[in-house]
């Protein structure tokens, strides 16, 4: 069950994504399996442990839960999420589904960054590399501000322990984030069976004003209902 999850919510200065991926797709597994991920995410402003869990509840609906801590208190933050699937071919060559979420963030007073996009994915080579894009509109800081999203991934066997993924996200008003358009590259490698992968990836605004951030973490694959 190795996939990649995202629930993305944009910050005045900030920008937070459960797990270590940016683009969410909304195929589905065995009703019951459950992904559980912790992370570490160093930047030049902060440092950010993190943990993720999704669970598939139906077949094609799965609910997504996180939360992070950091060293700058502006980025404690948490979100709930939710994926429907509206089509999917029965090769699972496409799927097309809706993702809502709110992200709650918290500094003085708490704030809700609700977001909702539409994934459209595609496999290829039977399941070995995936392609996916994010069309979306979010509404920062309990509705102060409206924008759109675009995103885009594509992910892929390097061997059958090894998955490579580069990623890009776009945001249409740019003072939203510091790091509204930005890329990120990484790799998850199973460890243990398909139970256990260790990830890795690097992020960076496409105008390289820093050095970016680097996300460390370890995921846990199981079926608990």
């Amino acid at each position: 069950m190795l996939r990649f999850f995202v629930g993305i919510i944009f910050g005045i200065t900030y920008i937070y994504a459960a797990g270590w991926s940016i683009v969410g797709d909304t195929f589905t597994e065995e009703r019951g399996k459950c992904e559980f991920d912790f992370w570490l995410h160093t930047a030049y402003t902060s440092q950010n442990l993190g943990f993720y869990t999704d669970c598939v509840i139906s077949p094609s609906t799965s609910l997504q839960i996180a939360s992070n801590t950091s060293s700058q208190s502006i980025e404690n933050q948490a979100f709930i999420e939710l994926e429907q699937s509206f089509y999917t071919t029965k090769d699972r060559f496409f799927n097309i589904g809706m993702i809502l979420g709110d992200g709650i963030s918290k500094d003085k007073s708490f704030q809700n960054n609700l977001y909702a996009y539409i994934p459209i994915s595609f496999n290829w080579l039977d399941e070995k590399l995936r392609t996916t894009l994010n069309l979306g509109i979010a509404s920062n800081q309990n509705f102060q501000e409206q924008f759109f999203t675009f995103s885009g991934s594509i992910s892929g066997n390097l061997t059958e322990k090894i998955w490579l993924v580069g990623e890009f996200s776009l945001a249409s008003q740019e003072k939203v984030s510091l790091d509204s358009s930005f890329y990120q590259v990484g790799a998850s490698f199973l460890i243990y069976k398909d139970s256990v992968s260790l990830d890795i990836a690097y992020l960076n605004a496409f105008d390289h004003a820093h050095f970016g951030s680097i996300k460390i973490g370890i995921a846990f694959y199981t079926k608990i209902f």
